[in-house]
């Protein structure tokens, strides 16, 4: 008897408006939630539905009735890829929204 995983609630993402301030962030909130419960995250649909559930405000919960709408007409989510390009083309909408690079950090005391 196989054991059923267990999710770990680390680093949960919080609830997105639409923001185009911290969607870079929101995302990678996202994705590294996944990482982390890759046993049980393990298709995109189950993948685009968590993002989903979190896109309850703002102009993030029209998009993500629209998505719902899309997947009821397709029978499918699409491709978390996919999901993930149309999010950055909707939310992300300059250089400046991104997390910084190894090089922008602080540099790490010796």
């Amino acid at each position: 008897m196989s054991e059923r995983p267990t999710e770990l609630k680390v680093g949960t993402p919080t609830h997105f408006d639409g923001s185009t301030n911290d969607s870079s962030r929101w995302l990678h909130s996202v994705m590294a939630y996944l990482v982390l419960n890759d046993r049980i995250y393990n298709t995109s649909d189950k993948k685009i539905i968590l993002a989903l559930s979190f896109m309850s405000k703002g102009t993030a919960a029209s998009w993500a009735e629209a998505a719902y709408e899309r997947a009821d007409t397709l029978g499918s989510f699409g491709t978390w890829e996919t999901f993930k390009e149309d999010f950055k083309k909707t939310f992300i909408t300059s250089d400046s929204d991104s997390l910084p690079t190894d090089r922008e950090l602080p540099a790490k005391e010796p």
